[in-house]
């Protein structure tokens, strides 16, 4: 008894003790915030992303999802601290958090202002920055994924040292990274190989590299703005010839069209033995891909949801 007592005493409302506990009330109906992000997506006049926000929205949920660790739970989206230094300093997060020398109109948090600011302090950053990654996939043909709010936005000081021991390279250099630097990222992040496949094609399905961002440039699909088994298609079918971006990075294009980039870590995707079988599942077949990106993506969105 004393045992049970030491051990369930921080859990402040018990329900494991019997206790009824009840679900607080929403501050503000999600559905609703979801709705606005749908209604602005197509509203996009730059053809720097194919007239569609979506691309965009998603690397933002992504990059402040995707820093979660399943070694020692650290990072994650709730908090909101890709909004803050050092997060939104790193180069991989560049174009996506309102700073200095870039054009407002192209920057993802920008963007989202407005509807932050309608729903007022009931939605939080982290919450509207799922959402809005989540409401552009499905715009794009995802299926619906469970989103599970309740996020908060962490101050730039807890922000700091939150993020304090984060790894701002866990994405990886794209132009060195081989399969066994993939295989160890994606084990930190919680993800399996096949995981990490279905997430890689379903990302770089959608929107392109942009070389003022990344150093890369150009689309990897000829229908940038669909969520489908397309890259696996394109990375499969395609003879890859290595060439510069305009800024001098390595990257490869299709043999055939010379319209179609895609990247070393992409193609370590064609070569290696574990993910080349799963490359060749989702090729074939569409409804396994939207599936299993459904159910990847949702993981990665609410990883460091603990309730």
């Amino acid at each position: 008894r004393a045992w049970e007592k030491l051990m369930n005493r921080d859990m402040g409302n018990k329900p494991c003790l019997g206790e009824e506990v009840e679900a607080p009330e929403p501050a503000v109906d999600y559905d609703d915030v979801k709705a606005a992000v749908k209604a602005m997506l197509r509203n996009d006049t730059r053809d720097t992303d194919f007239n569609h926000y979506g691309p965009l929205f998603v690397r933002f949920a992504w990059h402040c999802a995707g820093t979660f660790r399943s070694t020692d739970y650290r990072g994650g989206c709730d908090g909101a601290r890709i909004l803050h230094a050092p997060e939104k300093d790193w180069p991989d997060n560049d174009g996506l958090v309102v700073g200095d020398g870039e054009p407002q109109e192209e920057l993802a948090q920008a963007l989202l202002e407005p509807i932050k600011n309608s729903f007022g302090a009931g939605l939080s950053w982290a919450d509207l920055i799922i959402i809005a990654g989540t409401a552009a996939l499905e715009d794009m043909g995802g299926r619906e994924v469970r989103v599970c709010p309740g996020r908060s936005d962490a101050t730039a000081e807890e922000a700091a040292v939150g993020s304090m021991y984060l790894d701002p390279t866990i994405y990886l250099n794209p132009e060195f990274a081989n399969a066994s630097d993939l295989k160890k990222s994606m084990s930190i992040m919680g993800f399996t190989a096949k995981e990490m496949t279905v997430l890689n094609g379903g990302g770089h399905a959608i929107g392109k590299a942009h070389a003022s961002k990344s150093g890369f440039e150009g689309p990897w699909t000829h229908e940038p703005t669909t969520l489908s088994n397309e890259f696996f298609k394109v990375l499969w079918n395609n003879d890859w010839v290595e060439t510069l971006s305009p800024m001098n990075r390595t990257q490869f294009t299709d043999k055939a069209t010379g319209t179609l980039m895609m990247l070393h870590t992409d193609l370590e995707f064609k070569t290696d033995p574990e993910f080349k079988s799963f490359v060749e599942q989702y090729k074939e077949d569409n409804a396994l891909f939207l599936a299993d990106f459904a159910a990847a993506w949702e993981k990665l969105i609410n990883a460091d949801r603990f309730g």
